[in-house]
């Protein structure tokens, strides 16, 4: 008679798919039954089956007949070394790992590939722009200021040059530190929190310049802090009021980065006295002398200056467009 064994040995090299069909295997052999068990049982159990009934008739009917014992489920798998059992959770667990991880690995070759496609498209557009003989810009963090750069620098703004050396001789040295992370990101407490100072605030939402560079962020945003922490720790500027020193802070950040700076409320009200003045010493003895030309509209424009304050002056201007300011200017002999 054949026997079942309820163990499989494993030598622990099998892949995932061989243990697989080792378990598919076992579970065939146990639902399936033998024709050589059925035919043995018979056998066996013919002759009892006889002696049975002849005792049935002689003792008590009442006896209960035995009953063949269902195989056991194996508890595992047995081990390498023929000793240990390897438990099927055990098992199972180790399959949903290894189907975990072919699941990341395909999905790593699909991020792979779309990395490579995103740098071709990249050499193909830096080679564009060799072709086009623009060079392609460096990252921020990766831009460096050289000797020739700082040369060329303090040749230009000779004002702003020592402020710029100044905060890069301070990068370089957080940089090398290893501290330039927690100089560079400030901490999320400190940009939610609310400005409480009025005149800060208000100061702030009449400069255009730095409404427009705050929501924008960037390298002119970055600059106007900087400079306006570089102002309002020197002494000329510390005791002046915010209106003024952030129109400093515009004047000189547009400078550095090449534009045209915009004329501040006093400059302005300076301007339009002068060219007040200057418009009323070039008015002719006669109107004969007065010629074809007809200047009514300049003129009361002149005359809304001149008599203007130093808000009605800044209101009146933000209302101006930039041609009549221009037109302005050069009625005054600017």
């Amino acid at each position: 008679m054949n026997t079942h064994q309820d163990t499989i040995a494993v030598t622990g090299n099998e892949t995932l798919e061989e243990l697989e069909a080792l378990l598919e295997s076992m579970e065939a052999e146990e639902s399936r039954p033998t024709v050589e068990k059925e035919q043995g049982a018979d056998e066996h159990l013919a002759p009892s089956s006889q002696s049975q009934s002849v005792e049935g008739l002689d003792g008590d009917t009442d006896a209960a007949s035995p009953t063949a014992e269902p195989n056991a489920k194996p508890d595992g798998i047995l081990a390498k070394d023929q000793k240990h059992i390897i438990p099927m959770e055990v098992l199972e667990r180790e399959r949903q790992e290894k189907a975990q991880l072919r699941q990341e690995l395909e999905e790593l070759k699909a991020h792979s590939a779309q990395l490579e496609k995103a740098q071709r498209m990249i050499d193909v557009r830096n080679k564009q722009l060799e072709e086009l003989g623009v060079a392609p810009a460096d990252l921020p963090e990766d831009v460096t200021i050289d000797e020739k750069k700082l040369a060329a620098l303090q040749e230009d703004y000779p004002e702003l040059a020592p402020f710029f050396l100044a905060m890069n001789n301070k990068i370089e040295a957080l940089v090398s530190s290893g501290t330039v992370a927690a100089s560079t990101t400030p901490p999320e407490t400190e940009s939610a929190a609310p400005v409480d100072n009025a005149e800060l605030t208000t100061a702030l939402q009449a400069n255009a310049d730095l409404q427009s560079w705050m929501s924008e962020g960037g390298a002119r945003w970055n600059a106007a802090q900087q400079i306006d922490d570089h102002l309002a720790s020197s002494s000329e500027w510390a005791n002046r009021s915010y209106a003024e020193r952030f129109e400093e802070v515009s004047k000189r950040v547009r400078l550095a980065f090449g534009d045209e700076p915009k004329l501040s409320a006093q400059e302005a009200l300076s301007a339009a006295q002068e060219a007040s003045r200057k418009a009323k010493n070039a008015l002719p003895a006669s109107p004969s002398e007065l010629g074809n030309t007809h200047r009514t509209g300049d003129s009361d424009l002149m005359n809304r200056v001149q008599s203007a304050n130093h808000e009605e002056l800044g209101k009146l201007f933000d209302s101006l467009s930039e041609a009549q300011i221009e037109q302005l200017l050069y009625n005054a002999g600017f």
